[in-house]
């Protein structure tokens, strides 16, 4: 079974996808595993901040990599945004 992420419920709970963009390429440029380091950094789970990063590259704010691999980078979109 997949699972869903509900964009609303990740609003809600105060998390802004331009900061989870941003935090995952730097920690990214120095990291074998970025996710892990968000999640222990954030206290939260590793699927919560997989699910965080989805919603930044729905959001057309990190760039795709492709399945299982780490190194996204801003979007022009991203770096417009303040």
């Amino acid at each position: 079974m997949k699972s869903r992420i509900n964009a609303a419920r990740l609003r809600d709970e105060g998390e802004d996808p331009l900061r989870n963009a941003r935090d995952y390429t730097e920690i990214a440029e120095g990291s074998p595993w970025p996710t892990a380091d968000i999640a222990r950094r954030r206290n939260l789970p590793q699927s919560k901040v997989r699910d965080m990063l989805h919603e930044a590259r729905r959001l057309e704010l990190l760039s795709s990599t492709g399945r299982g691999r780490s190194g996204s980078e801003l979007t022009r979109k991203a770096r417009r945004s303040n």
